[in-house]
């Protein structure tokens, strides 16, 4: 038997690298499982694949993103497209953690957002681990969860979502032993696997991206294996991951990530030190462990563009200025039909762009005392992607009520009435990509009220823009 056992890693220790190369003494490849990590490579050619997760400080903005389904997927690969970009050794990323959405309203949000991001994710070449549930997370028509289901399964609305994931990852704990409630926590995924293939969706390579004992399974507070009573010693915890492994050998899983190294608050009772490290490297070592065969490839549509390679994409929501006593009114995702375009009507290349947009939003507050800045996204002369505005907040962009209500406000930085400027190559690119991936079509603000804005419509940039819309 080959052991899936793995380390799932906060931060990477010091002694990191070096329980790699115990863990691979007798030979093998390992998985790891690695939040937020560096950007360059650390592991000097070392036989590993990384599968990475984001752990943003936003984490409500995640699960707000999470219930705006395919718009929300947009949003979120937005806020991380460019600290995926910067580290291409990464084997595959993780889509967001834990969902544990409940209500049914919020699993159809959950899966559509999930196929959206996997086709960005694949646009943009990489590779995505999904969909990270929680213990007891989906149902799956058990006798003992939520009265909401009526005994039904979360499984066939979520379908299409596993079916776009290139490996199915899950997370598993027990407590106070590993098989304790066997199937319904630890080993479940083995019953959300086989209704996938009972509806007729491909078997995915399968990862367990968190493992080991759990405390918050039967109480509300973090109670990792340090703080069993009685206390538990790492032999007889190491014995119980064995056990695991066995089972997991058994559907041929790729890893189990054994949660955590190098942790952070409030998990420090769940991390295994050194000298714990340093055994479950030598239980590995003993198995060799071994990559399974290359199964997968980013499945890119035809036809479809990854972000222009110059583009950064950067987060502003909730770090502009705000009016301090009016907000704008939140509507249904569903209710945008259109991308309105806009021209900024000032300077293409502000020195600071950052602070030229922060002066955007207090000219719109004190201007006309709107409660912020105008638009959803700004494009800049260098093709960075600014996310200005949250795509379910009814923007004050286009001058009609009922434009407000059914579309986004999209602003190029620059001047563009005729004889003044067109947007830059690096600027259109970015501009083109935005409108693609937004799939709505769009329209000049000058169609909507009387105003120069966005300029000259004659322009050869504005018909490439309406082309990318199609």
């Amino acid at each position: 038997m080959n052991s899936r056992l793995t380390l799932h890693v906060q931060a990477l220790p010091s002694w990191g690298l070096d329980w790699v190369r115990r863990a691979l003494r007798n030979g093998g490849e390992l998985y790891v499982k690695w939040i937020n990590p560096d950007e360059h490579d650390p592991l000097d050619g070392l036989p590993v694949r990384v599968i990475g997760r984001v752990h943003p400080d936003d984490d409500d903005w995640t699960k707000r993103w999470l219930r705006q389904g395919e718009h929300g997927a947009l949003a979120f690969y937005i806020r991380w497209y460019k600290f995926y970009k910067a580290r291409p050794w990464v084997w595959a990323w993780e889509t967001p953690n834990e969902p544990g959405m409940m209500g049914l309203d919020d699993v159809q949000a959950l899966s559509a957002f999930v196929v959206r991001f996997c086709e960005l994710m694949h646009r943009g070449g990489f590779r995505v681990a999904g969909l990270n549930t929680s213990v007891g997370w989906p149902a799956l028509g058990f006798d003992k969860e939520p009265e909401d289901r009526g005994g039904n399964s979360d499984i066939p609305i979520l379908a299409p979502a596993y079916d776009a994931c290139d490996i199915w990852s899950f997370h598993e704990y027990g407590w106070p032993q590993m098989w304790t409630g066997e199937g319904f926590y630890c080993l479940r995924y083995r019953e959300t696997v086989r209704q996938l293939v009972a509806l007729g969706i491909k078997r995915k390579p399968i990862a367990i991206t968190e493992c080991g004992l759990d405390g918050l399974l039967v109480g509300p507070e973090p109670r990792g294996w340090r703080e069993q009573d009685p206390p538990l010693d790492f032999e007889s915890y190491l014995s119980q991951l064995a056990w695991y492994d066995q089972r997991l050998a058994e559907d041929n899983v790729l890893f189990a990530a054994i949660f955590t190294a190098g942790a952070n608050a409030p998990w420090g009772s769940y991390e295994l030190h050194q000298e714990e490290a340093w055994q479950l490297a030598d239980y590995i070592a003993t198995f060799r462990p071994r990559w399974a065969p290359e199964l997968v490839t980013p499945r890119v549509p035809e036809g479809t563009t990854p972000v222009p390679n110059h583009a950064q994409i950067i987060n502003l929501i909730g770090k502009l200025p705000v009016h301090p006593d009016e907000e704008f009114a939140e509507r249904n995702l569903e209710d945008i039909t259109h991308s309105v375009i806009h021209h900024s009507g000032g300077r293409q290349r502000p020195a600071n762009v950052r602070r030229h947009i922060k002066a955007i939003a207090r000219y719109h507050i004190r201007k006309y005392n709107w409660p912020g800045i105008a638009y959803t996204h700004v494009v800049d002369a260098d093709g960075t992607i600014w996310l200005t505005g949250d795509l379910g907040s009814i923007r004050y962009h286009s001058g009609s009520k009922a434009w407000n209500r059914a579309s986004i406000g999209i602003c190029l930085l620059g001047d563009f009435r005729h004889g003044r400027g067109v947007p830059t190559h690096p600027q259109l690119e970015a501009a083109e990509w935005l409108v693609r991936d937004l799939g709505l079509p769009v329209v000049a603000h000058k169609k909507i009220v009387a105003t120069a804005c966005p300029g000259d419509l004659r322009s050869g940039w504005w018909r490439r823009l309406r082309r990318a819309a199609k």
